[in-house]
Protein backbone atom coordinates (compact mmCIF):
# COMPACT_ATOMS: atom_id res chain seq x y z
CA UNK A 1 0.00 0.00 0.00
CA UNK A 2 1.42 3.17 -0.59
CA UNK A 3 2.36 5.92 1.87
CA UNK A 4 0.62 9.52 1.84
CA UNK A 5 1.45 12.23 3.53
CA UNK A 6 -2.14 15.25 5.02
CA UNK A 7 -1.20 18.54 6.33
CA UNK A 8 -3.62 18.29 8.89
CA UNK A 9 -4.50 20.41 11.22
CA UNK A 10 -7.50 18.72 13.56
CA UNK A 11 -9.18 21.01 15.75
CA UNK A 12 -11.56 18.88 17.45
CA UNK A 13 -14.08 19.79 19.98
CA UNK A 14 -15.03 16.74 21.96
CA UNK A 15 -17.83 16.55 24.58
CA UNK A 16 -16.36 20.08 25.79
CA UNK A 17 -12.81 20.10 25.11
CA UNK A 18 -10.60 21.53 22.33
CA UNK A 19 -8.29 18.83 21.26
CA UNK A 20 -5.59 19.34 18.80
CA UNK A 21 -3.94 17.00 16.06
CA UNK A 22 -0.90 18.22 14.35
CA UNK A 23 -0.04 16.22 11.54
CA UNK A 24 2.76 18.76 9.31
CA UNK A 25 4.44 16.15 6.70
CA UNK A 26 7.17 18.57 6.65
CA UNK A 27 7.92 19.02 10.13
CA UNK A 28 8.53 15.84 11.51
CA UNK A 29 12.23 15.67 13.09
CA UNK A 30 14.52 13.10 13.79
CA UNK A 31 13.64 12.12 17.34
CA UNK A 32 9.96 11.63 16.04
CA UNK A 33 7.97 8.48 15.95
CA UNK A 34 7.15 6.92 12.42
CA UNK A 35 3.81 8.40 11.97
CA UNK A 36 -0.01 8.61 12.80
CA UNK A 37 -2.13 5.94 11.33
CA UNK A 38 -5.52 6.47 9.81
CA UNK A 39 -6.62 4.00 12.81
CA UNK A 40 -4.49 6.66 15.43
CA UNK A 41 -6.71 9.68 14.22
CA UNK A 42 -9.56 7.50 14.44
CA UNK A 43 -8.43 6.26 18.45
CA UNK A 44 -7.88 10.15 18.77
CA UNK A 45 -11.28 11.13 18.01
CA UNK A 46 -13.16 8.53 19.51
CA UNK A 47 -11.25 7.59 22.57
CA UNK A 48 -9.66 11.06 23.68
CA UNK A 49 -6.36 9.85 23.93
CA UNK A 50 -2.90 11.86 23.32
CA UNK A 51 -1.46 11.04 20.47
CA UNK A 52 2.76 10.75 20.47
CA UNK A 53 4.78 13.53 20.64
CA UNK A 54 5.67 15.65 17.40
CA UNK A 55 4.43 16.70 14.13
CA UNK A 56 3.79 13.89 12.09
CA UNK A 57 3.06 12.07 8.60
CA UNK A 58 -0.43 10.65 8.49
CA UNK A 59 -0.65 7.03 7.11
CA UNK A 60 -3.16 4.28 5.96
CA UNK A 61 -2.79 1.27 8.68
CA UNK A 62 -1.51 -2.05 6.80
CA UNK A 63 -3.76 -4.59 5.92
CA UNK A 64 -2.45 -6.61 8.17
CA UNK A 65 -3.22 -4.28 10.93
CA UNK A 66 -6.96 -5.17 11.41
CA UNK A 67 -9.79 -3.13 10.79
CA UNK A 68 -8.27 -0.54 9.03
CA UNK A 69 -9.99 2.81 8.96
CA UNK A 70 -10.60 4.88 6.32
CA UNK A 71 -11.09 8.86 5.86
CA UNK A 72 -14.80 8.09 5.47
CA UNK A 73 -14.82 6.34 8.81
CA UNK A 74 -13.21 9.22 10.23
CA UNK A 75 -15.94 11.88 8.79
CA UNK A 76 -18.38 9.79 9.94
CA UNK A 77 -17.19 9.61 13.16
CA UNK A 78 -16.64 13.35 13.26
CA UNK A 79 -20.41 13.85 12.41
CA UNK A 80 -21.47 12.11 15.33
CA UNK A 81 -19.15 13.47 17.58
CA UNK A 82 -19.24 16.96 16.72
CA UNK A 83 -23.52 17.58 16.04
CA UNK A 84 -22.64 21.26 15.13
CA UNK A 85 -19.89 20.15 12.75
CA UNK A 86 -19.86 22.10 9.46
CA UNK A 87 -21.22 25.08 10.22
CA UNK A 88 -18.20 28.43 10.44
CA UNK A 89 -18.22 29.31 13.88
CA UNK A 90 -21.25 28.06 15.37
CA UNK A 91 -23.38 30.22 17.81
CA UNK A 92 -26.25 29.47 19.72
CA UNK A 93 -29.63 30.09 19.14
CA UNK A 94 -30.98 32.84 21.77
CA UNK A 95 -34.55 30.84 22.25
CA UNK A 96 -36.75 33.58 21.06
CA UNK A 97 -40.12 31.95 19.10
CA UNK A 98 -42.30 34.56 19.25
CA UNK A 99 -42.63 37.76 17.27
CA UNK A 100 -43.80 40.78 18.41
CA UNK A 101 -45.26 44.53 17.25
CA UNK A 102 -44.06 47.83 18.59
CA UNK A 103 -46.26 47.72 21.67
CA UNK A 104 -44.63 44.30 22.44
CA UNK A 105 -47.97 42.31 21.58
CA UNK A 106 -47.81 38.60 20.06
CA UNK A 107 -47.72 38.84 16.39
CA UNK A 108 -47.55 36.01 13.55
CA UNK A 109 -44.20 35.47 12.74
CA UNK A 110 -44.86 35.90 9.08
CA UNK A 111 -45.85 39.61 9.63
CA UNK A 112 -45.60 41.43 6.96
CA UNK A 113 -45.43 44.71 8.86
CA UNK A 114 -42.64 43.64 11.09
CA UNK A 115 -40.27 40.94 9.13
CA UNK A 116 -37.15 39.35 9.98
CA UNK A 117 -37.61 39.03 13.74
CA UNK A 118 -35.32 36.97 15.35
CA UNK A 119 -38.04 34.53 16.62
CA UNK A 120 -38.78 34.03 12.85
CA UNK A 121 -35.52 33.14 11.73
CA UNK A 122 -34.54 31.48 14.91
CA UNK A 123 -30.91 31.47 13.64
CA UNK A 124 -28.22 29.53 15.40
CA UNK A 125 -27.18 26.09 17.25
CA UNK A 126 -31.27 24.81 18.12
CA UNK A 127 -31.97 25.24 21.50
CA UNK A 128 -33.63 21.53 21.66
CA UNK A 129 -31.10 19.09 22.83
CA UNK A 130 -28.34 21.67 22.87
CA UNK A 131 -27.41 20.94 26.57
CA UNK A 132 -26.48 17.37 28.34
CA UNK A 133 -26.64 16.83 32.05
CA UNK A 134 -23.45 14.97 32.87
CA UNK A 135 -24.58 13.43 35.86
CA UNK A 136 -21.71 14.79 37.99
CA UNK A 137 -22.64 18.16 38.48
CA UNK A 138 -21.50 19.63 35.31
CA UNK A 139 -23.77 20.08 32.04
CA UNK A 140 -22.56 20.25 28.63
CA UNK A 141 -23.19 22.80 25.63
CA UNK A 142 -22.89 21.23 22.32
CA UNK A 143 -22.94 23.96 20.19
CA UNK A 144 -19.95 25.55 22.13
CA UNK A 145 -18.41 22.64 23.19
CA UNK A 146 -17.65 24.21 26.67
CA UNK A 147 -18.61 22.64 29.92
CA UNK A 148 -20.44 24.22 32.48
CA UNK A 149 -21.06 23.84 36.26
CA UNK A 150 -24.79 22.83 36.49
CA UNK A 151 -25.37 24.76 40.08
CA UNK A 152 -25.09 28.15 40.97
CA UNK A 153 -21.66 28.56 43.04
CA UNK A 154 -22.71 28.17 46.95
CA UNK A 155 -22.27 32.22 47.64
CA UNK A 156 -22.39 35.52 46.34
CA UNK A 157 -18.71 37.35 45.57
CA UNK A 158 -16.37 40.03 44.31
CA UNK A 159 -15.33 40.00 41.18
CA UNK A 160 -11.98 38.74 42.89
CA UNK A 161 -13.16 36.39 45.23
CA UNK A 162 -15.25 34.56 41.71
CA UNK A 163 -11.83 34.49 39.91
CA UNK A 164 -10.57 32.41 42.75
CA UNK A 165 -13.14 30.41 43.58
CA UNK A 166 -13.38 29.27 39.51
CA UNK A 167 -9.10 28.45 39.65
CA UNK A 168 -9.59 26.93 43.06
CA UNK A 169 -13.08 24.75 42.18
CA UNK A 170 -12.47 20.49 41.57
CA UNK A 171 -15.60 19.21 40.03
CA UNK A 172 -16.35 16.06 38.63
CA UNK A 173 -12.53 15.02 38.60
CA UNK A 174 -11.62 18.45 37.05
CA UNK A 175 -9.82 21.29 37.94
CA UNK A 176 -9.01 23.21 35.18
CA UNK A 177 -12.11 25.23 36.32
CA UNK A 178 -12.27 29.03 35.34
CA UNK A 179 -14.57 32.33 35.50
CA UNK A 180 -16.28 32.47 32.00
CA UNK A 181 -15.42 35.37 29.99
CA UNK A 182 -18.89 37.65 28.86
CA UNK A 183 -19.19 36.18 25.31
CA UNK A 184 -19.57 32.47 27.12
CA UNK A 185 -21.53 33.70 29.75
CA UNK A 186 -23.70 35.26 27.46
CA UNK A 187 -23.54 32.24 25.76
CA UNK A 188 -25.60 30.31 27.81
CA UNK A 189 -28.62 33.01 28.08
CA UNK A 190 -31.93 31.86 26.74
CA UNK A 191 -34.18 35.16 25.32
CA UNK A 192 -37.05 33.18 25.56
CA UNK A 193 -37.34 32.65 28.97
CA UNK A 194 -37.17 34.71 31.86
CA UNK A 195 -36.78 34.86 36.26
CA UNK A 196 -34.38 32.69 34.65
CA UNK A 197 -33.28 33.45 31.38
CA UNK A 198 -31.66 30.08 31.46
CA UNK A 199 -32.47 26.65 30.04
CA UNK A 200 -33.58 24.99 32.77
CA UNK A 201 -30.82 21.98 33.18
CA UNK A 202 -28.96 24.76 34.99
CA UNK A 203 -29.62 25.84 38.42
CA UNK A 204 -29.97 29.33 38.01
CA UNK A 205 -31.17 32.09 40.05
CA UNK A 206 -32.03 35.04 38.40
CA UNK A 207 -29.33 37.63 39.34
CA UNK A 208 -26.07 38.53 38.02
CA UNK A 209 -23.20 36.98 37.59
CA UNK A 210 -19.50 37.89 37.45
CA UNK A 211 -17.81 37.41 33.91
CA UNK A 212 -13.82 37.51 33.74
CA UNK A 213 -13.89 40.51 30.78
CA UNK A 214 -12.93 43.65 32.49
CA UNK A 215 -14.50 46.72 30.97
CA UNK A 216 -11.51 48.29 28.88
CA UNK A 217 -13.04 51.77 29.37
CA UNK A 218 -13.20 51.37 33.19
CA UNK A 219 -11.09 48.66 33.98
CA UNK A 220 -12.14 48.52 37.64
CA UNK A 221 -15.14 47.55 36.46
CA UNK A 222 -16.23 44.03 34.99
CA UNK A 223 -18.68 42.59 32.48
CA UNK A 224 -21.41 40.77 34.13
CA UNK A 225 -25.06 38.83 32.96
CA UNK A 226 -28.01 39.65 34.72
CA UNK A 227 -29.97 35.98 34.53
CA UNK A 228 -33.34 37.55 35.15
CA UNK A 229 -33.71 39.13 31.74
CA UNK A 230 -30.19 38.63 30.20
CA UNK A 231 -28.70 41.73 30.32
CA UNK A 232 -24.98 42.72 30.25
CA UNK A 233 -23.68 45.12 32.38
CA UNK A 234 -20.69 46.19 34.28
CA UNK A 235 -19.71 46.54 37.97
CA UNK A 236 -17.24 47.88 40.25
CA UNK A 237 -15.10 44.68 40.80
CA UNK A 238 -14.60 45.61 44.36
CA UNK A 239 -18.77 45.23 44.93
CA UNK A 240 -19.64 41.74 46.33
CA UNK A 241 -23.30 40.01 46.31
CA UNK A 242 -22.77 38.68 42.57
CA UNK A 243 -23.39 34.96 41.66
CA UNK A 244 -20.67 32.64 39.89
CA UNK A 245 -21.03 29.62 37.71
CA UNK A 246 -17.40 28.03 36.46
CA UNK A 247 -16.60 26.91 33.27
CA UNK A 248 -13.99 25.13 31.25
CA UNK A 249 -12.62 24.01 27.82
CA UNK A 250 -11.77 20.32 28.37
CA UNK A 251 -14.01 17.20 27.79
Amino acid sequence: MRWFLLRLVVGLVLGGGVLWLCAISSAAGPAAPAGYTLNDVYDFIDKNTKPAAGDQEVKPPRPEAGDGKTIEDIMALLKARLPYAGRACALPATGQTKCYDFKGRVINRGSADYPGQDGFYQAGCSSAGRFTDNGDGTVTDKCTGLMWQKETAPDRYTWQQALKYCENLTLAGHSDWRLPNVRELQSIVDYGRRNPSIDPVFGAVPLSYWSASSCVAEPQYAWRVLFFIGSVLVNDKTEGGYSVRAVRSGS
